[in-house]
C-alpha cells in the first residue's frame, strides 16, 4: 500500500533485511532489496528522496546508517526520517519489537549533524499517545508484566483512534507541541 501511494510522485525502491516479510507475490517485489541497510549496501544511483520510517530505533549504530544515506542522497536530496520519541516512554513494546533507543529533537539533530545532514524540520506527533504511552510505562513498572506483541485493536475501537490521530495531525500537531510518542525528522545532506 506505502509503495502503491509513493508511486505516484515517481519511481520507488526499498530495503528489508528479513526476507521472510517480503511476499515473493508482492507486485513490488523485483523494486525491494533483500538486505541489510549498510555501507555494503550500493544501488549504483543516487536518490532525490529516502524514507526511513520507523527504521533507525532498530539499529546500534544510527549515525552510521545516517552518514550512508548521505552517499545515497542527489545533493539537492531530502531524508524523512520517524522515530519512536522519548526513552521515558520505553515499554515493553519497544523490547518486542526490538528497538534500541527513542529520540528527542535535540539527541535527533546531533545524531544528524555528526551524519552530514542538515535538519530542516523536525517536529513531535502522536500527542494523545504520549499519555497513554506514560501509562503503560508506569503500569509495567508496577506490575512488571512479561512482554507479548502488541495486537490491533477491534475495528470498532481502532477506527475511532485512527480519526482522533488524523484530526489530531490537522490540528494541534501544526503548533509547536513540545511532546508526542513519535518524532518526524525532514533533512537535508550538507553542501561541502
Amino acid at each position: 500500500m506505502l509503495f502503491d501511494r509513493l508511486s505516484h510522485f515517481g519511481s520507488v525502491e526499498g530495503v528489508e533485511p528479513d526476507a521472510a516479510l517480503v511476499n515473493p507475490n508482492n507486485p513490488y517485489f523485483n523494486q525491494i532489496y533483500i538486505r541489510p541497510f549498510d555501507c555494503s549496501f550500493r544501488p549504483g544511483k543516487l536518490y532525490s528522496l529516502i524514507l526511513m520510517l520507523d527504521v533507525l530505533e532498530h539499529l546500534e549504530d544510527p549515525v552510521a546508517a545516517l552518514k550512508h544515506v548521505t552517499t545515497l542522497l542527489q545533493p539537492a536530496g531530502t531524508l524523512i526520517v520517524t522515530v519512536p520519541a522519548f526513552r521515558a516512554l520505553w515499554t515493553n513494546h519497544d523490547l518486542v519489537n526490538h528497538h534500541v533507543d527513542r529520540y528527542t529533537k535535540a539527541r535527533f539533530k546531533l545524531l544528524a549533524n555528526q551524519a552530514g545532514l542538515h535538519v530542516i524540520e523536525y517536529r513531535y506527533f502522536y500527542h494523545w499517545t504520549f499519555v497513554a504511552k506514560l501509562g503503560v510505562r508506569a503500569y509495567e513498572r508496577l506490575m512488571r508484566p512479561a512482554p507479548t506483541p502488541a495486537s490491533v485493536p477491534p475495528h470498532f475501537l481502532n477506527q475511532p483512534l485512527y480519526w482522533l490521530s488524523r484530526l489530531e495531525q490537522e490540528t494541534i500537531s501544526q503548533l509547536p507541541v513540545p511532546f508526542g510518542s513519535s518524532l518526524m525528522v525532514v533533512a537535508r545532506k550538507v553542501h561541502k
